[in-house]
C-alpha cells in the first residue's frame, strides 16, 4: 500500500515538473519550444491513471465497509436505547407500585391502631369518672368522720385522713 502511494506521488511530481517546464521557461514566449511527449510518457500516464482508479476503488471499498460498520453500530445503539426505555419503564412502574403498597399498608396498619386508641381513650375517660366518684366518696367519708369517731379511726388506720 505504501509503495502504491509513493508511486502515485512520484508520478504526480513528474507530471508537475513536465507542466512547470512547459509554462515556465527562461526563453520568451515568442521562442516557444514544445517538450517532446514520448511513448514512455504516454505509458507512464496510462499506468498512473490505472493506479489512480485502483486507489479510488480501494478507497470506495473501505468507505463502504466503514459505512456498513457505522450502520451496524447505530443499529446496536438504537437497540440498546429501546431496551433502556423498557427497563426504565418497568423500574418506574415498580417504584409506583411500591409507593402504592406502602400507602395501602400504612392505612391498613393505622385503622386497627386508631380503633385501639379510641377504645383506650374511652376506658381512660371511664376510669377518670370512677376516680372522681371515689374522691367525692372519700371526701364525704372524711366529712362524716368529723361527726363519727369510729369512722375516723378506720380512715386513720387506712391512711385516708
Amino acid at each position: 500500500m505504501r509503495f502504491k502511494v509513493l508511486l502515485f506521488l512520484v508520478a504526480n511530481l513528474i507530471a508537475f515538473r513536465l507542466s512547470y517546464a512547459v509554462t515556465h521557461t527562461n526563453d520568451s514566449l515568442a521562442e516557444y519550444r514544445p517538450i517532446p511527449y514520448t511513448q514512455k510518457d504516454r505509458d507512464l500516464l496510462i499506468k498512473l491513471d490505472e493506479r489512480t482508479k485502483y486507489l479510488e476503488q480501494l478507497i470506495n471499498e473501505r468507505t463502504n465497509y466503514l459505512n456498513e460498520r457505522i450502520d451496524n453500530l447505530q443499529k446496536q445503539i438504537d437497540d440498546l436505547r429501546e431496551d433502556m426505555k423498557w427497563q426504565f419503564g418497568v423500574l418506574f412502574t415498580l417504584i409506583v407500585a411500591l409507593f402504592g403498597f406502602i400507602i395501602w399498608d400504612r392505612r391498613t396498619f393505622m385503622k386497627p391502631l386508631e380503633e385501639k386508641v379510641i377504645s383506650l381513650n374511652e376506658e381512660t375517660k371511664n376510669i377518670k369518672e370512677k376516680v372522681q366518684l371515689n374522691e367525692r366518696l372519700l371526701q364525704a367519708l372524711r366529712e362524716l368522720s368529723l361527726k363519727d369517731e369510729k369512722l375516723r379511726e378506720i380512715l386513720k388506720q387506712f391512711n385516708l385522713l
